[in-house]
């Protein structure tokens, strides 16, 4: 019998996964790579090697509002920038702050607009998958079974064949979270 998802245990809240977080980069952090606590993040950083294991963030406790989410995204982005790496999150949803990265945030707002980078007239998602990695850079780069799975993601496995990215609420679940995926992948991370 499947008892369904397990949920987080009562004794391992935010603050001690924060601490096994930190515990774990600073294991990372032989001489040479920095480790800065931001406060609200945790950032390892290695100057001479690109591989986003080595340069991310994690134990993510950032404003849940639109605005400060926006602002707090877009100062990490400029810190990424300003060490030359590509932003990569390690994300734990039970107990990184907000929960879902990826979802609007009050009311509906976000930063990430994907008409800008495809037409949402697409509603095969084998062609939205296409369009997604041509934005991104990464045509031709993704593994079939990679591909696959995407496409499983898309459709909710197979159960919606196609999908309306000009819904609002399919735009942002479904898109937004194919982008998300997609620039987690080597293929992204390594261009």
């Amino acid at each position: 019998m499947n008892p369904g998802p397990a949920s987080p245990s009562p004794r391992i809240d935010a603050t001690v996964v924060r601490r096994l977080l930190r515990h774990e980069a600073e294991v990372h952090a032989i001489p040479g790579r920095t480790l800065r606590d931001l406060g609200d993040a945790i950032l390892l950083h290695d100057p001479t090697e690109p591989e986003p294991f080595w340069n991310r963030i994690e134990a993510i406790q950032w404003p849940t509002d639109a605005s400060g989410f926006d602002r707090r995204l877009a100062e990490v982005g400029v810190l990424f920038a300003s060490i030359g790496r590509q932003p990569h999150f390690w994300t734990l949803p039970p107990y990184d702050e907000p929960r879902d990265l990826i979802a609007p945030r009050g009311g509906g707002g976000s930063a990430f607009r994907p008409d800008k980078l495809m037409s949402l007239g697409i509603s095969a998602p084998g062609d939205i998958l296409t369009a997604a990695t041509d934005a991104l850079g990464m045509t031709g780069d993704l593994t079939g079974s990679e591909q696959t799975t995407l496409i499983d993601y898309l459709t909710d496995n197979g159960s919606n064949p196609t999908l309306d990215l000009n819904d609002y609420d399919t735009r942002n679940r479904k898109l937004h979270g194919l982008f998300a995926l997609l620039m987690q992948m080597p293929a992204y991370q390594l261009q």
